[in-house]
């Protein structure tokens, strides 16, 4: 299958996830040609209601902070680096085996070469820096 969109995209996220075992609670969003993408840890529960990510408080934050230099939602890719939600309403965190983890960094390196234009990338958090750079630790790398 030629991927051409988003919708593409999220299709076979859905289909790589599901095959195998993993659960897909929010699918990525934003424009198939964009520069930039920006790669969060996991859905909250906003995220998971509208399955969109980078919708909830965290999210409404960033894009606050971006928008006065330009950047807005609508011209980058955002997805997550987990596609489920590890935190419950109960604030317990739910977290992800190694092998989940590998799964789903496979999944989001797969997604990110789909991106034909894509230059700059934008981590968040532990699992984002570890997908993308192999390092972990993000407090330790400022």
């Amino acid at each position: 299958m030629a991927i051409q969109s988003i919708g593409d995209i999220n299709r076979e996220i859905a289909n790589r996830c599901r095959a195998v075992g993993l659960s897909v609670d929010c699918m990525a969003d934003g424009i198939y040609n964009a520069e930039l993408a920006i790669i969060a840890e996991a859905p909250g529960e906003r995220e998971r209601q509208l399955k969109q990510p980078l919708v909830g408080t965290s999210g409404k934050f960033l894009w606050d902070v971006l928008r006065p230099i330009g950047i807005n939602r609508r011209a980058c890719y955002s997805t997550n680096v987990v596609k489920k939600q590890l935190r419950q309403q109960d604030d317990d965190k739910v977290g992800v085996t190694k092998n989940e983890l590998d799964h789903y960094i496979s999944v989001l390196k797969w997604e990110l070469e789909q991106l034909p234009n894509l230059k700059y990338i934008v981590v968040l958090g532990n699992y984002a820096l570890e997908a993308i750079t192999g390092f972990s630790g993000i407090i330790n790398l400022s």
